[in-house]
């Protein structure tokens, strides 16, 4: 294994699939995402979930509102996809990032990032706008 797939092997540990594994529990509303794990995998559950807990506003909205499938019609995709998710919220307890890729000193992702899906949902029409963008009834 050469040094870089070894950092990031190290990097992601187990965090990816577990936190695909509570993504997908969470949608679905089962309840004791971290149940019937081995002692390694639920301690890494547990320090997932502090993750998905400090990060709970977006995850909801991703779950809930969707992210955009980066392909030529920018397809709104509701839910987000758990591995997606997870390619967003960072790990609380995951070494810095270095200096590669202009990311200096960022916590990494719960898993590598999908870079077909962005976290925007293109703008919708707001309330009280027509769809030429103006405001109904400004002068």
């Amino acid at each position: 294994m050469s040094s870089a797939a070894a950092v990031e092997g190290e990097r992601y540990n187990g965090y990816c699939e577990v936190c695909t594994r509570i993504m997908e529990m969470k949608e679905q509303n089962q309840p004791g995402v971290c149940n019937d794990l081995t002692d390694n995998f639920f301690i890494t559950c547990v320090k997932n979930m502090e993750s998905i807990i400090r990060s709970d506003a977006a995850v909801v909205y991703w779950l809930e509102t969707g992210c955009t499938h980066m392909d030529a019609e920018l397809e709104v995709l509701k839910p987000c996809p758990a591995h997606t998710i997870c390619g967003w919220v960072p790990n609380l307890f995951g070494k810095r990032i270095g200096v590669e890729n202009g990311l200096q000193g960022m916590l990494p992702p719960m898993c590598p990032r999908d870079t077909n899906f962005g976290p925007r949902v293109p703008r919708t029409t707001a309330p009280g706008e027509t769809t030429t963008g103006g405001m109904s009834g400004a002068k």
